[in-house]
C-alpha cells in the first residue's frame, strides 16, 4: 500500500500478470491500506495472516542469514522473507527494495542537508548492493523464487541521482520526487498522500519479534 510498491504495481498493471500480496498480523494497519490501494489500482490482491509461531520458525530458518542484525533491520528482513515465502506459487516476486535508499525515504534523512544526505545515500546504496540485496536473494532462492527489485536498476539509479539532492529531501512526506513522478503517471491521489510506514511496523512483524525476544526459552 506504500508509494514504492504502488508505483511498481501501477507501472506493471497492463501486463495482466500481476497479483498484489500483503502479509500481516490480524489487526495490522497495512492490511486495510493495501486492500484499499489494490482497489484503487484495479488489481487483484491477496493477504496472508501471520502469527507468532510462523515468525519464530522464520527466525530459526533464516538465522544464519540474519547474522548480527537486530531491531528494525532484522524485522524488516523477516517481513520481506515471509512475504516472499507465503506468496502464491509464482517464480518471480517484484519488490520495492531500493526505493528508500534512492529517493531518501528513510527516517535518518530527515533534518539532513543536501551534502550529508548525498553521502548517506551512497552509503545506503552500497550496503544494499553488498549485504541487503544478496541476503534477500538467498532467502528467495531457498523458497525457489527469484526477486526483482526495479528500483535497483542502474538506469533508474542514474536518472534519480541526476536530480539535485536537495530536490529529494523529505518534506511533509518522504520521497517527494517519486511521488511527483507517480502523480505524472496517473497514480490515484489517495495513494500519493499516504505517509511512509516501514514494512516491519505496518505488518506487525516487529511487534511479534520483540515479544519473542522477551519470551523465556522453551524447555527441551
Amino acid at each position: 500500500g506504500g508509494i514504492d510498491s504502488a508505483f511498481l504495481a501501477h507501472s506493471l498493471a497492463d501486463t495482466g500478470r500481476l497479483r498484489l500480496w500483503t502479509i500481516g498480523i490480524a489487526d495490522a494497519p497495512e492490511v486495510e491500506i493495501a486492500r484499499s490501494a489494490a482497489g484503487a489500482l484495479g488489481l487483484p490482491w491477496g493477504f496472508h495472516g501471520i502469527e507468532r509461531e510462523e515468525v519464530a520458525r522464520a527466525l530459526a530458518q533464516w538465522g544464519p542469514l540474519l547474522g548480527g542484525l537486530r531491531g528494525p533491520a532484522r524485522s524488516a528482513v523477516v517481513s520481506l522473507g515471509l512475504a516472499i515465502s507465503s506468496a502464491p506459487s509464482r517464480p518471480v516476486i517484484v519488490t520495492g527494495q531500493g526505493a528508500d535508499e534512492l529517493f531518501l525515504g528513510y527516517a535518518h534523512f530527515r533534518g539532513m542537508g543536501a551534502d550529508a544526505a548525498d553521502e548517506r545515500r551512497r552509503a545506503d546504496i552500497e550496503k544494499l548492493d553488498r549485504e541487503d540485496g544478496p541476503r534477500l536473494d538467498r532467502i528467495a532462492g531457498g523458497q525457489g523464487r527469484k526477486v526483482i527489485s526495479p528500483f535497483t536498476h542502474p538506469a533508474l539509479r542514474a536518472a534519480a541521482t541526476s536530480w539535485p539532492t536537495f530536490e529529494h529531501l523529505p518534506r511533509d512526506l518522504t520521497k517527494p520526487l517519486l511521488r511527483e513522478w507517480a502523480r505524472h503517471r496517473g497514480m490515484p491521489e489517495p495513494i500519493l498522500q499516504r505517509p511512509k510506514r516501514a514494512i516491519q511496523y505496518g505488518t506487525g512483524v516487529d511487534r511479534l519479534i520483540r515479544r519473542l525476544d522477551r519470551s523465556p526459552p522453551e524447555l527441551p
